[in-house]
Formats: structure tokens, C-alpha cells, sequence
């Protein structure tokens, strides 16, 4: 199970949903071995660990940032159990009130304080701003025990028990109790299992933390583990594996696995599947049930775990709840499983070679990997961070900044992630991952003799201490003016930093450098040695060198050779390279961190037209809730040429490369120092934004400025700009989940450019092309400026007289793009299509449900339907069906048009499309069967739930920001859309929302399912293997696929009658309806 929620798990085993941007979503991320995630879901961490069993008398003293205003309190629990303690109650906040306990007959609760349900949810605006909105309370508990400790006859155990503790307790019996609970009581939950560690957390609103806190440590006191739930829950957790084959990072994992010595648990098989939890053992006679319970009673023990809790009460209170609770968590006395005594997990005569992969994606991937003894310990000197620091940097004289002069990565990254693969206590993995362009991957020889030139430039210059005082400054800056960030994920770490570092340090073990230690760095490269490194070299392109196919539960497709001895030889003393030098001080390091003063006029609630002219309108709030030296500025520039055509589109995609692509080098001293930036194109227009301390945020928006304004592209570069989007437009579409959102946005929507269009035509344009759209596109702009955070108005007008005066010609409204949508026809549709990725059964359909242009009232009634149907529609698809591993429900605003969609995404073996699309159509038309049974009660709690979601605070700057300036980029410009929203619940009635489904979801729907269908007979990698070479999986293309092709053309599904089914996209829409241009503002 896993939760990339904003601050993203690494290399963790997962299995419940996701919150992103888009809605909920359930999402495997996947074991991954040096490449980082491009969109940042993925922390690249260059930080360490180590264990600690405490036992204190006297207070622990956390070290916190001056910007945290949380109290702080260490316990240890009579049975071993120890907890941090976090109350989020402010000096003049009263303690969030308790609500009355449901299912009272399961168990006692009592409590000093007197509890009751509040009658209204009344909020004056100006004392809402004040105290920042409602807090979310979250819990979170580490168990130092993970798939390490999988028995080797079982793989997969460790995973599967996180799965099995969910499916209820001897004191909550209800399967997903939590789930249904928290769902209710605007709540999420989820869990992963890492090499060696598992953790569970939640969030809730504050008034029914006591309860879900005891619902959730049932978990650990007296899970069920029910057999009835075990076959359903095996299904689950294949499902999950299913969905992985695919992954090039876990195939990469495996692969690397592989080469650990017989017997080594990081060559365990770690997800589980179908056969490794049940068909091996059965024909083994192991009787799994008896091993899960087994397991749980040695693994899931008190002195094994660790508790983090945040709540708005005061921590007498926190402590009192915490020893009632979690002190009944039993203690099996045992001592904790350890693996440090198995270090130097590889066999070298397999680890020193040159492998080949050929990958699922379209990418060139170098990977030198050196396997270093485990550097938890090191913690507080982190010596890898300084090779880090160097190796990965992007700046002017770095090791990127040659290979791309000579255009051959566009790429780099370099250290470990913070997973239990690459960091535990065995060894610590060392990665230097580059992207190649095709050139590059031709002359991968010359790469690597420059990865080598640069250890020897290293080793001759010698430790250099100003580059530890820059690096520690830079910490220490972040943390001084650090954020405090979403709840759950705040617990979930500060939980597993307490399994990892000394108590004082649980805040700042993983940022902070603490101690010099010129020696142990000089030792750490010395060990980047040319005969101690694993190569990894991936490419489509190799294909006919990939030869071997014979991992274990993994279908990845390798080859081998040894690393020639004259390479070797030459990387041991490499000739100089006078283009690759140290890096120059960084100038972009903060020192000002004074907050501005502004005038009582210039404070608003939200943010408010500072200045506007006919090119541009700049948006202001001074920020004086966070209170910190930090600010944002975004920009969008409107065009309609950005709309003109599939090429225009694609073109500004090559551009928005161009621009990242040039701006690494002169961009990275700022980002080291605690800045960021992004760009993106869309058929819009471009939009960028940036944000850090303000002193000297002005220089990097001019750099910004610049680069869309001024920078061109030269005919050497264009091809291996365009090269690279072309392959980052292929690895969108082979995935299914990417490929079922395109093909529903190429029905609906008559705007929309898709990734396989623009794929299609990205061949056939130039760099005259591009030279000619920009030159367009430049003189035909609106823009918006959003200027938020510790800035005076002057500052903020600063910003928008610095765009206005690259900008010229007036844009008239009339040749503003109009997002419009086709309205869908009320008859129940489906639009199917294959998958283009031939070696992948997974399937995805989205059934989509139209309604009507929206409002404010419209849009809560949806919100509500979503929030009631979120946890039923996961039980009943996923958890009592298991129709697969990715179930999920949406509320949809599309172009102002609203919708609701219901996702699952399965494998094409195990269902055929239209057995899913009828579990679905059955849920749909059940459900009001709940709704019709709903209480008025239920609905209040409801709607409670709901205003308490949105009455939740902020808590960091970014993320108002990223509310207010959706409104922006949605052109709606309703920046007290919240409070509206609210007003507009509490007005609503249970008849309301009945006669909502009825009108949207009962009879005379406008449906299309939208479904894309994997290969049903690519055989899968789970089997009975015993590691010999065998035969690749099955390709056998049904003729209904024929060539290969990566265009949306709908085909027949013979289990649907013929009105049915779309199968000429242009025909079904020329007979349809446009929506005129709509936003929703009252």
C-alpha cells in the first residue's frame, strides 16, 4: 500500500488510494532502483538511518524549527511501545471538541471531559483567516519489520499481512471499519511495506480522532485475520503485482536483486502474487493461514513499533488516549529481527558486469551503481551526500552540463533514495543515473570515461570543507523557515525517522549535517572505484543484446557482458577533462529573511487586482498567516496559438523542453538554495512558476522571463529536443490509466490535442516550425500575474511591469481559446480501444457520467455523491469482487460541465471488459439503495464532513497558493469560491441529494464507458520459475489488433450491441451538441 501524497514513498509496497490533483486515485508506485519520478513524487534524499531503542526517564527535548509552533512530547509505553506526541493546539485555540463515539456497544469509552455533537458549523470569515481554518488530526505507527523478514518459502508474506489487518478486529469485526469511518468523517488512510519497516497512517477531522485512534490500534491488538477475507485479500495483492510487470523501475529492481548472493533478503521476491501466497504453497503443503498468524504475533509486537500522533488538543490529553489505547498492544518479548550481520549482499562476479535492458519505455537510462556497507550509522555525518552534491550537480563546470555541450544526456541524478532497498542495514546502494539521448546511447563508452574523468577530478582536488558549510547552511535555512505540511504525511515520517535516529534528533536526522568528517568522505570516494561498480544500460534500442529472460516473478529482458578490461583500465587514471571543474559558489543563498510591512489597505482575505492593462492583470495577497521570508509568483500566458493546430501544440511541448533543457545549468544554484520553478505548455498557452525566499526570487523570474522571451533553439539542438518529448509522449500513452483519461477527452472534448496525436506528428516538424509558432505565439499574448507571500504591493509590481514590458499587441477576448465540450447523448455508450503496449494485460475502464452545465449548488450536490460513494464503491469493486487492484470514484468538472466517473482498472486475463462494465452499472444503480436508506442524520454528519473539508486549513504556503491560482488557470477568478461553497451546504437537504442521483445518475443517462483493453494472452511472469533460463512470454497479437499503431481508433467489442459502440470518434461527434463556454461562479 502506498501514499505519494505530496511528499511521495520511495521503493515502498502499496495498496490503497492516492490523493492527487486530478481526484482520488488508487496508484502502485513501484520498487524502483536510480531513476527519479520527473513529476517529484519521488524524493531524491540523499540523507541516512539507523536504528534506536530507547528507554528514558527524563523528557526528551526534540530539536524543532523556529517556525514550528507545535508542542512536542516522547512517551514509552509500559509495553514497549514508544510515541511522539504532537499537539497542534495553539496558545489562543480552544481543544477541538470530541463528538459522541458510534457502534458505543462495541466497546467502553469514557473521558473527563464532557463531549457533544456541535449544532452548527458557523464560521465568522475574519476569525476563520485568523486561526487559519480547520486542522486535520493523523496518526501513524512504524513496525521495524518489513519483506526482509518474509520466510523464504512465502514471498510476499510481510506485504500481504498490511493488506490482512484492515479486514477488521475482534472489537471493530467490520471489514474496512477504518475506511468506512474515516470516509465519513472526511478521513483517508493507507499503508506500504518497505525492506524493513511497514507503516499505517490516517487523517480525520479532530472530533472523531479518540475513536478512529482506537478503531485504528485494533490493527495491532487483536486483528481478525480472518480466513474467509484471506483468498479475496491474495487476489488484491496480485492484482497489485499484475499492475507492476509492466514497470520499468521494478524490473530494473529485480533484476539488481538478482545479483545479491544466494540466501540474501534483498534478492526476496517482496510484492507477493497469486502463486507465491498460494498455488507454490499449496503444492508444498504450507498451510499460508497458519504462517500469516505465525507471522503477525512475531512481526506486529509492541516494542517493535513506533507511534506518531498530531492532534488540536493539548498533550495531557494526547497522552491519556495513547495509553488507553495503544498500551493493550501485546509484547511477544522477542528480539528484533536484524540483518546488519549480512553485509556485502552481492556477488561480485555477477554485480561487476555490464548489463543491458530493454525496457517498456521509450528511454535511454545509463545507471553505474556502487553497493556501499550501510551508511545508517553515518547519519549525522552523511558522506554520500557530498559525493551527491557533486556528481549530481547541474550547474556550470558539472559532469550534465558536459555531456549535454556534447549532446549526450539531457539528465542527471545521483546518490539513494530513501527506501529500504537502496539505504538498509545490510548496504547502502550509490547510483549516478543519467538520461542519454540516442547519441549518447551510440557513444555510452564516452559517457562513462566522463563519469570517471570527474571521480578523478574529485579525488585529486581533495575534501573541500566550503562545500559542507554551503550545504549545511542550506539545510539549516530550510529548516529554520520549514513549513508545517499535511498531517499524515508530517506523523507518517516522524514515525519512521523514530525507528531511524537518536530522539533528540527525529526532526532533523534526515536534513541536517551535523558533524564534519573530511576522512570518512575521502574514504566514501575513494570506494567509487572503476572495479567495484555495477553498469545498467537501457534502451529499446538494445533489444537485439537483451537475450535472457530468466528472473524470478519478473519478465524483464537483460543481456550481459563483461566490462572490457582497457574500459577499466581507463577509468582508473583518466586523461583530464578541462571542461568538468568544481562548482562556483552559490550565490543564491537567502540571507535577508526580514517580513514586509504593508499598509492596512493592502491586507485582504484573498487575493484581490492589484494593477491590470490591456496585456496584463496582476492578482496580490500579502501573506500574514505563515508568516515566513518566502513567496510565490505565477504566470500564465494566453494564446490562441497555442490551440491552432496539433502541431502548434506539440511544438510548445518541444519548446517547454527547451526551455528546462537551457535552464538547468544557470537555474541550479537557485534551486539548491531552497528555490523552484515549473513550466508548463497546454492549448492555453504556457504557464511558469516560481517560488523561495524573496530576496532573490526577482533574479530567478527574470531568468524565467528570458527564457520564454528570448530563447531560441539552433538546428543541432531541435532534434534532440524533439526526440526527447516524443519519447516522453510514448511512455504517456502505452499506460493504460493515461490512455483510457486521452481517449475520454478525445469524445468529449473538441479543443483537446492528445499525446497520441501529437505523438503522430512529431516526426514531420522543424525547427523553422518552432522558430515560426514562437514568433506567434509572442505577439499574441494575455497574461496573469499572481504575486503571493511576504512581498510589498511595489515588489508585486514589480514582477508584472518586468512581463508587461516583453509583451506586445492587444489580445482581443474574441480570439480567446472558448473550452467548450460536447454534451453526450442520453443513451448508455461504450468507446473501446487496445492498449498500444502489447506486452501489457492490464486494462482500464472509466465509466463517465454527464450532467449539465454547473454552480456552486450543482457542484457541493456532486461533491457529496462522491464523498458518500468513495468507500462503498471501494468495498464492493475492490475489496468483495476484487475486480482489481485500482478502484476509484470521481466528481468531474470538465470545461465548467460536470460528471462523475467511476474508474477500476484490472487485468484483461481475469475479466473480460463488459463483466466489469455490468459490476459497475449494478454498483451505480445499488448505491441508491444507500442513499435512499440515508438518514437525516447521516446526511448532516455528511454534509459536516464535507464543510469540515473545506473549512480545512492550509498548512504551507503552496498550497493556498496552488487553490488560489487553479482559479486562474480554470479562468474563474472566484477566489472566495470556499466560502460560498460552504454557505451553499448548510442550506442543502437529504431530498436534495436523492433527487440529485436521480436527475444524474437514474434513468436517461448520458453514458459512455471508456475503456482500453490489455492483452489478454501475454502470459505473466508469475510462475513456478526456479531462476534457469526459459522461454519469454507469450506475444501472440489477436488479428483484431493487426499492426501496431499508436492512434485512438475505437474497435467493435462484440459484447456490446452495435448502437452501442463508439467506433468512429469524428461520425459520434458530428451528431452532437456543444456546450457554450462556462465557468462556475455562483
Amino acid at each position: 500500500m502506498n501514499n505519494l501524497h505530496k511528499y511521495g514513498k520511495y521503493l515502498k509496497l502499496i495498496g490503497r488510494e492516492t490523493f492527487l490533483s486530478q481526484g482520488k486515485v488508487l496508484v502502485h508506485y513501484p520498487y524502483r532502483l536510480g531513476e527519479r519520478d520527473k513529476f517529484n513524487l519521488i524524493e531524491n534524499i540523499h540523507k541516512f538511518k539507523r536504528s534506536y531503542s530507547v528507554k528514558m526517564e527524563q523528557p526528551i527535548q526534540v530539536v524543532k524549527s523556529e517556525n514550528d509552533k507545535r508542542n512536542y512530547r516522547w512517551i514509552n509505553l509500559e509495553n514497549g511501545l514508544q510515541a511522539i506526541l504532537i499537539s497542534d493546539l495553539l496558545e489562543d485555540e480552544e481543544e477541538a471538541e470530541e463528538a459522541p463515539w458510534d457502534d458505543e456497544e462495541e466497546g467502553e469509552h469514557e473521558d473527563e471531559e464532557e463531549s457533544h455533537q456541535e449544532e452548527e458549523m458557523e464560521t465568522d470569515d475574519e476569525e476563520e483567516d485568523d486561526k487559519g481554518g480547520e486542522k486535520k488530526s493523523a496518526a501513524a505507527l512504524c513496525i521495524s519489520n518489513g519483506s526482509f523478514s518474509d520466510p523464504p518459502n512465502i514471498p510476499g508474506l510481510a506485504h500481504f499481512l498490511e493488506h490482512m489487518v484492515f479486514m477488521g478486529s475482534k472489537k471493530y469485526p467490520q471489514e474496512n471499519k477504518l475506511d468506512d469511518f474515516l470516509s465519513k468523517h472526511g478521513g483517508f488512510t493507507n499503508a506500504w511495506t518497505d525492506c524493513e519497516r511497514t507503516s499505517f497512517h490516517f487523517d480525520v477531522e479532530q472530533k472523531y480522532f479518540h475513536q478512529a485512534l482506537d478503531i485504528f490500534a485494533q490493527f495491532f491488538i487483536h486483528p481478525l485475520l480472518r480466513q474467509d477475507s484471506v483468498d479475496r485479500e491474495i487476489q488484491a495483492v496480485d492484482s497489485e503485482y499484475q499492475m507492476s510487470l509492466p514497470s520499468d523501475d521494478e524490473r530494473a529492481c529485480m533484476l539488481y536483486g538478482s545479483l545479491a548472493k544466494e540466501g540474501h533478503p534483498m534478492g526476496k521476491f517482496f510484492t507477493g502474487s497469486f502463486d507465491s501466497l498460494k498455488t507454490i504453497p499449496q503444492q508444498d503443503g504450507i498451510d499460508v493461514y497458519d504462517n500469516l498468524k505465525d507471522f503477525e504475533h512475531k512481526m506486529y509486537s509492541a516494542q517493535f513499533m513506533t507511534l506518531a500522533v498530531q492532534s488540536k488538543v493539548g498533550l495531557d490529553k494526547l497522552e491519556k488516549w495513547v495509553r488507553e489505547i495503544f498500551s493493550e498492544v501485546p509484547n511477544n518479548k522477542l528480539p528484533r529481527q536484524t540483518f546488519d550481520h549480512l553485509q556485502n549482499p552481492f556477488d561480485m562476479e555477477k554485480f561487476g558486469k555490464l548489463y543491458y535492458i530493454d525496457p517498456v519505455k521509450d528511454k535511454n537510462m545509463l545507471e553505474i551503481i556502487w553497493s556501499f556497507p550501510p551508511m545508517m550509522p553515518h547519519y549525522r555525518k552523511k558522506p554520500l551526500s557530498n559525493l551527491d552534491f557533486f556528481l549530481g550537480h547541474e550547474g556550470e563546470g558539472s559532469l550534465l552540463a558536459y555531456l549535454k555541450s556534447r549532446y549526450f544526456a539531457t539528465a542527471v541524478e545521483s546518490g539513494h533514495s530513501f527506501n529500504g532497498f537502496e539505504l538498509n542495514t545490510t548496504a547502502t546502494q550509490f547510483v549516478v543515473n543519467l538520461t542519454l539521448t540516442e547519441l549518447g546511447l551510440k557513444r555510452f563508452e564516452e559517457v562513462l570515461m566522463a563519469v570517471f574523468q570527474y571521480i578523478h577530478m574529485l579525488k585529486t582536488k581533495g575534501v573541500q570543507k566550503q562545500y559542507y558549510d554551503e550545504m549545511k547552511t542550506i539545510e539549516e535555512t530550510k529548516f529554520r523557515f520549514k513549513e508545517k505540511g499535511d498531517a499524515m504525511d508530517y506523523v507518517e515520517r516522524v514515525s519512521e525517522n523514530m525507528q531511524l535516529f537518536a530522539p533528540v534528533d527525529v526532526l532533523t536526522g534526515r536534513d541536517f549535517l551535523y558533524e564534519y568528517d573530511p576522512e570518512l568522505i575521502a574514504k566514501c570516494l575513494s570506494d567509487l572505484r572503476a572495479d567495484n561498480c555495477c553498469i545498467f544500460l537501457s534502451s529499446k534500442l538494445l533489444a537485439d543484446k537483451c537475450d535472457r529472460q530468466d528472473i524470478k516473478w519478473c519478465p524483464v529482458k537483460y543481456g550481459v557482458d563483461d566490462i572490457k578490461p582497457d574500459w577499466r583500465n581507463q577509468w582508473i587514471e583518466p586523461p583530464l577533462n578541462p571542461h568538468l571543474t568544481l562548482p562556483q559558489p552559490n550565490k543564491s543563498i537567502a540571507t535577508d529573511f526580514a517580513l514586509a510591512e504593508v499598509e492596512a489597505k493592502f491586507i485582504k482575505k484573498h487575493p484581490t487586482v492589484l494593477t491590470e492593462s490591456d496585456l496584463c492583470t496582476l492578482y496580490y495577497k500579502k501573506d500574514t498567516k505563515f508568516k515566513v521570508p518566502k513567496a510565490y509568483v505565477c504566470v500564465q500566458l494566453l494564446s490562441p496559438v497555442a490551440s491552432q493546430s496539433v502541431k502548434s501544440q506539440a511544438l510548445l511541448r518541444i519548446f517547454e523542453a527547451l526551455m528546462n533543457h537551457k535552464l538547468d545549468a544557470p537555474a541550479y544554484p537557485a534551486i539548491l538554495a531552497g528555490y523552484d520553478y515549473s513550466i508548463h505548455t497546454d492549448e492555453t498557452g504556457l504557464r511558469f512558476k516560481i517560488n523561495g525566499f524573496n530576496q532573490k526570487l526577482l533574479e530567478l523570474f527574470d531568468l524565467l522571463l528570458n527564457a520564454v522571451f528570448e530563447y531560441s533553439c539552433d538546428d543541432e539542438l531541435f532534434p534532440f529536443m524533439r526526440n526527447k518529448v516524443k519519447r516522453e509522449l510514448f511512455n504517456d500513452i502505452i499506460k493504460p490509466a493515461e490512455l483510457v483519461r486521452v481517449l475520454r477527452f478525445s469524445v468529449i472534448d473538441p479543443n483537446y490535442q492528445s499525446s497520441a496525436e501529437m505523438y503522430a506528428v512529431i516526426d514531420t516538424l522543424t525547427n523553422q516550425d518552432l522558430q515560426q509558432v514562437l514568433a506567434d505565439f509572442r505577439q499574441s499574448i494575455k497574461a496573469d500575474v499572481m504575486v503571493v507571500g511576504n512581498v510589498t504591493p511595489k515588489e508585486a509590481t514589480c514582477y508584472k511591469d518586468r512581463l508587461e514590458s516583453k509583451l506586445s499587441g492587444k489580445l482581443e477576448p474574441a480570439n480567446m481559446l472558448k473550452k467548450r465540450l460536447y454534451q453526450v447523448p442520453k443513451q448508455w455508450s461504450c468507446c473501446q480501444i487496445n492498449s498500444f503496449n502489447m506486452e501489457d494485460a492490464n486494462s482500464s475502464i472509466t465509466v463517465y457520467l454527464q450532467s449539465e452545465p454547473g454552480d456552486i449548488r450543482t457542484t457541493v450536490l456532486n461533491e457529496l455523491l462522491d464523498t458518500r460513494m468513495e468507500e462503498p464503491c471501494f468495498d464492493v469493486l475492490r475489496t468483495q469482487l476484487q475486480l482489481g487492484y485500482t478502484v476509484y470514484c470521481q466528481n468531474l468538472i470538465t470545461n465548467g460541465i460536470l460528471g462523475f466517473a467511476v474508474t477500476v482498472q484490472f487485468q484483461a486475463q481475469k475479466f473480460t471488459m463488459r463483466e466489469v462494465d455490468n459490476h459497475i452499472e449494478d454498483f451505480l444503480n445499488k448505491f441508491k439503495e444507500i442513499l435512499d436508506s440515508m438518514t437525516k442524520d447521516e446526511f448532516d454528519t455528511l454534509v459536516e464532513s464535507l464543510i469540515a473539508a473545506k473549512q480545512t486549513e492550509d498548512t504551507y504556503l503552496g498550497e493556498e497558493v496552488k487553490r488560489y491560482w487553479s482559479e486562474c488557470t480554470e479562468q474563474n477568478y472566484l477566489f472566495d469560491r470556499l466560502e460560498k461553497e460552504i454557505a451553499v451546504l448548510k442550506t442543502l437537504t437529504l431530498e436534495d441529494l436523492q433527487d440529485w442521483y436521480k436527475q444524474f445518475l437514474g434513468e436517461n443517462q448520458r453514458r459512455i464507458s471508456f475503456q482500453v483493453l490489455g492483452n489478454p494472452e501475454v502470459e505473466q511472469a508469475d510462475m513456478s520459475a526456479t531462476g534457469d533460463e526459459m522461454e519469454p512470454p507469450l506475444k501472440k497479437a489477436n488479428t483484431a489488433r493487426g499492426h501496431q499503431s499508436y492512434t485512438v481508433t475505437p474497435v467493435k467489442d462484440a459484447s456490446y450491441q452495435d448502437h452501442q459502440c463508439i467506433t468512429d470518434i469524428c461520425k459520434f461527434r458530428s451528431g452532437l451538441t456543444l456546450h457554450d463556454h462556462h465557468c462556475i461562479t455562483k
